[in-house]
């Protein structure tokens, strides 16, 4: 498995590849009533989002995530918006390396997601990730 992350002039040629993986993760959580694809699609391209593939080992995209930086007060957070795909189990480990590696290279002090809790059970606290209000937070140890 590899994971990417996609730049956002990326996106209009993988787009129909990853969309079924984001609007399967908008509607699970009835998210797309708040949060419609176009608009993840306007955030992507515009660099506002960032996205991210896994990759099997023969080639085949098997997920798609959104992340977005927030900034605050006292540090800058990378949440991850949206995660759509199978078998996490198989790529979990990959993504959380590859999104802490990418807070410290943009300076961020934290990671948090939102996430149901069979997914947090099976991987967020097994990580170190604190759940907070159904959602998880990781502090990122910038050297």
């Amino acid at each position: 498995m590899q994971i990417y992350k996609l730049n956002k002039e990326d996106i209009p040629g993988v787009w129909l590849t990853i969309r079924p993986f984001l609007d399967s993760a908008l509607n699970k959580y009835e998210v797309s009533k708040k949060f419609p694809l176009d608009c993840v699609l306007r955030d992507l391209v515009s660099g506002a989002s960032q996205g991210w593939v896994i990759v099997n080992d023969s080639g085949v995209v098997v997920s798609a995530i959104v992340t977005e930086i927030e900034h605050y007060p006292l540090g800058d957070t990378v949440i991850i918006f949206l995660m759509g795909g199978e078998s996490m189990e198989d790529w979990g480990d990959l993504l959380h390396n590859a999104i802490v590696k990418y807070a410290e290279e943009i300076g961020a002090k934290w990671i948090e997601t939102g996430s149901r809790r069979g997914i947090g059970k099976l991987f967020y606290d097994r990580l170190g990730y604190k759940r907070r209000y159904e959602s998880y937070s990781y502090e990122v140890k910038c050297e």
